[in-house]
């Protein structure tokens, strides 16, 4: 009988310490299932293509990363590795000494923090969770992957979060499990819009990332009338604030695998975390009205967004409360732009109000028109004529998340 052959895992190690690589060869051998080899690249830059390259060359290796001499400096290369790959093959060892190190380790994107020295036990046990991980995720690479959908308003007041939140009532109406993911974190007011008295937020989430799985999930969304998932802002500014980039890649990678659509409402288009969710994007929904103002806010944002490489053919222009103008037209706008409508939502005033004021969406409310524009989009997108271009045309941004403190900007309109 011949016995199976034991899986070999490659653990890449980039450190400045031979005695650190001595010791995990001589830690762990093939017989265990894990083969060492040195990373040489040390120093940065040549670092980051280094360990960029050794993810792509070899697509079950896993990153070890010595944190020992500078962790500011290994933090930050962790954070770029994963703004360009966002990946769990990435262990960090460092000193064991309070937990402020391995809070941080989490939050640049690391998948494992290994305390120093390292103890033969804790780096099998890492090894052998990533390898039932990566399992899990090709298993289900193989299905349908969900679709994410931004909608970033141009102009405080164009109703961004209206839209998203109403477009995500009608996706759930229709018997799509959809989440909604409100990112407007100076507002929090999807919460107001739905009626919900939320006991978790998205920063709960981001907190726990690490250990994120369908039961701690369900923990913490709130189920709408409509058969919609909620996972809205927190009301705290602070515990918003606490809030990363990477963090919310982690937790869109994961929605997509739960849900078929995830429609993300976010704040300002120069937002970190705004931009991590158009990163992660199937279609960006660019929200404005037919007036000056929000027109030219509108081709600034869109030229913020061509910075980063993104393809065009991602775009979705919106123009909500729409009505015929004398001085601008749907044609002009779309000139202006460079972008065709792909969608218009009529002004209906009345409806708005009340529906805020009653706390049922739009398309919950019998009493107005709207209804048949939000299912008839939503069915466009179901049916794929709203669809965006094919993954291997895409491009990811080149650059990193700007850093949060020196990018929130606390703008809001009146009906966000």
């Amino acid at each position: 009988m011949t016995t199976p052959k034991t899986a070999v895992t490659d653990l890449m190690v980039l450190t400045d310490r031979p005695s650190l690589f001595t010791a995990i060869s001589s830690m762990v051998s093939e017989a265990d299932g894990v083969r060492v080899i040195t990373l040489d690249g040390s120093p940065r830059p040549s670092a980051l293509s280094a360990c960029l390259a050794a993810l792509a060359g070899r697509p079950g290796a896993v990153l070890l990363l010595d944190a020992e001499g500078d962790p500011a400096a290994t933090l930050l290369l962790v954070q770029e590795i994963f703004d360009r790959q966002a990946t769990s093959r990435i262990f960090l060892a460092g000193p064991a000494e309070g937990s402020e190190l391995i809070l941080r380790s989490q939050r640049a994107g690391a998948s494992e923090f290994l305390p120093l020295p390292l103890e033969k036990r804790s780096l099998l046990d890492a090894v052998q969770r990533l390898r039932r991980k990566l399992a899990l995720e090709a298993g289900i690479a193989a299905r349908r992957r969900g679709r994410i959908l931004p909608f970033l308003g141009t102009k405080g007041g164009c109703g961004t979060t209206t839209l998203a939140t109403n477009l995500a009532v009608s996706l759930a109406g229709q018997g799509h499990s959809t989440l909604l993911l409100d990112l407007d974190l100076t507002a929090a007011d999807i919460a107001l819009l739905l009626n919900l008295n939320p006991a978790f937020s998205v920063a709960d989430v981001a907190q726990n990332v690490h250990r994120l799985d369908r039961e701690l999930l369900n923990g913490m969304v709130l189920r709408h009338a409509s058969g919609l998932d909620v996972l809205t802002a927190s009301e705290n500014p602070d515990r918003a604030l606490e809030v990363e980039p990477t963090q919310i890649t982690q937790i869109l990678n994961f929605l997509r695998e739960q849900f078929d659509y995830i429609v993300v409402n976010t704040g300002d288009p120069t937002d970190p975390l705004a931009l991590a969710a158009v990163n992660q994007a199937d279609l960006i929904h660019v929200v404005s009205c037919l007036d000056l103002l929000a027109l030219r806010r509108a081709q600034w944002a869109l030229r913020r967004i061509a910075r980063f490489g993104l393809h065009r053919d991602l775009l979705r222009l919106v123009i909500n409360r729409y009505e015929k103008n004398p001085h601008i037209s749907l044609e002009e706008a779309e000139r202006i732009l460079d972008l065709k409508v792909a969608w218009t939502v009529p002004e209906e005033p009345r409806s708005f109000h009340d529906a805020l004021n009653e706390g049922i969406p739009l398309v919950s409310r019998t009493r107005n028109g709207l209804h048949g524009c939000f299912d008839a989009y939503a069915r466009r997108l179901v049916n794929g004529e709203a669809r965006g271009p094919a993954s291997s045309k895409r491009r990811k941004f080149l650059g990193l998340f700007p850093a949060r403190s020196a990018q929130r900007i606390p703008e809001k309109g009146a009906s966000s």
